[in-house]
């Protein structure tokens, strides 16, 4: 769930020991799971936890913070995907050459 899972990190540093077809495999499950879990995250407001004595300035501040949390993870998210994307061309090409 993590945009910098070290576990990923730790089986990338090892994948292209294989070669890069192993690589390319390791890159495509992780490109697979980081597009499932970006398209099922819900980014509304809905789960921004207010105290019910809280003003409405303090509501508004919980609520802009909750999206700048939310955009980060998201941005960090969508890079790592864009680098898993250009991975596997990288890969494939690769592949393509030594076959």
């Amino acid at each position: 769930m993590r945009p910098l899972d070290p576990d990923f990190q730790v089986r990338l540093r090892f994948a292209g020991s294989s070669g890069p077809e192993k690589a390319l495999e390791l890159v495509r499950i992780e490109l697979a799971y980081r597009r499932e879990r970006e398209a099922s995250i819900d980014r509304t407001l809905d789960e921004v936890l207010v105290s019910s004595d809280a003003t409405a300035e303090e509501r508004q501040w919980s609520k802009e913070w909750f999206l700048m949390q939310n955009e980060r993870g998201h941005y960090m998210v969508s890079n790592l995907i864009a680098w898993l994307e250009s991975t596997e061309r990288r890969l494939q090409t690769l592949i393509g050459k030594t076959s």
